[in-house]
């Protein structure tokens, strides 16, 4: 009973989110027929207190007719500030970010956009922030996948951040060892691995640091994170074993065993920091059982429960997929969390 009125609060309560926000996101009549007119004096029919809704349409039939001169009469900074980058948008034009104030998000995003936009990271110098400078130059390497532009930032942080990202957006490993930083290095590495689903590539993760400071771990956290990518991706088991982190190597091997209906790989899981080494293999032999339809397979299932869920659900679902099984048949997920109801 307990479980059915907490799960009746829950459907509920996401009945009446979805109600509020098909209502704040319901088209507005007024709004529209300002825009399909392209005339901001329609806007005057709305309430003067009712200043959101003032501004939205002033901001929507600005940016429809390209008139920065509506921008103007917006009264919220931000929505002015959406008002001038919709238009430059629309119109190319980068000058109109000068309107934003300067060296802010808004200002940043809008030089951004242009700059990638006409694939000229010149406009960039419009930004005197050294940050959002580099951050509108990364924008333009990635998009151009020119690392070169990156030499345009002064040495430290965002020259290394447009070398990593640059370097991935490229694919072009060699460009992962001229970033000092190794924080971005090991973050240029990941990427390419994971894109190429390369695993050779995880070896150039390094891991420096004393253990148990963040260096280390980020170090630790990405190799693993690497393996596992590609280990999933490629149901490629010795990906996994190269795991250091027990729980994320088992869920990896669980992964791959489901997905290719190989029980053979539930053998190789260990016990982990979170869960006993029995649990792990039980659940890895249901979703492999599930998959082939082979109760054969539920019997190495240890725990008795478990392994008549196991059975019972090979008998009503028996044209159950490989594809549904990588899910876990939807019993330890589900049991799991109605345990904590």
């Amino acid at each position: 009973m307990k479980k059915h009125l907490i799960l009746s609060g829950v459907i509920i309560l996401m009945l009446s989110s979805a109600c509020l926000d098909l209502e704040m996101f319901a088209p507005d009549p007024d709004i529209q027929a300002a825009v399909k007119a392209g005339d901001p004096e329609l806007c005057k029919k709305i309430p003067a207190d009712e200043k959101d809704r003032l501004d939205r349409c002033y901001q929507e039939v600005g940016v429809k007719i390209e008139n920065p001169e509506v921008c103007k009469r917006i009264l919220d900074q931000s929505r002015k500030d959406y008002c001038y980058t919709g238009i430059a948008e629309k119109t190319g034009d980068e000058t109109l970010c000068a309107n934003i104030k300067e060296d802010s998000n808004n200002a940043a995003h809008c030089y951004s956009q242009m700059a990638v936009k006409k694939k000229d990271e010149k406009i960039c110098d419009n930004l005197k922030d050294e940050g959002y400078r580099g951050s509108c130059i990364i924008d333009v390497a990635v998009e151009l996948k020119a690392p070169a532009k990156c030499m345009k930032i002064g040495e430290g942080f965002y020259r290394q951040r447009c070398l990593n990202r640059a370097a991935a957006a490229t694919g072009q490993q060699e460009l992962c060892a001229e970033v000092d930083d190794m924080g971005e290095r090991n973050a240029c590495y990941y990427t390419i691995a994971a894109n190429s689903k390369d695993k050779s590539l995880c070896e150039e993760i390094k891991i420096t640091g004393e253990p148990g400071f963040d260096e280390y771990n980020d170090a630790v956290e990405a190799k693993d994170g690497c393996y596992k990518s590609i280990g999933e991706a490629t149901n490629d088991a010795e990906a996994c074993k190269k795991i250091s982190n027990t729980y994320q190597k088992s869920w990896c091997l669980e992964q791959v065993a489901a997905a290719t209906t190989n029980e053979k790989i539930c053998e190789e899981i260990t016990s982990t920091q979170y869960e006993d080494m029995t649990l792990t293999r039980n659940r890895c032999y249901e979703r492999v059982a599930i998959g082939k339809q082979d109760k054969s397979l539920c019997e190495k299932i240890t725990d008795p429960g478990y392994r008549e869920s196991c059975l019972k659900y090979i008998d009503e679902n028996p044209t159950t997929t490989t594809t549904q099984a990588s899910g876990g048949g939807g019993l330890w997920f589900f049991d799991d969390f109605m345990q904590f109801i």
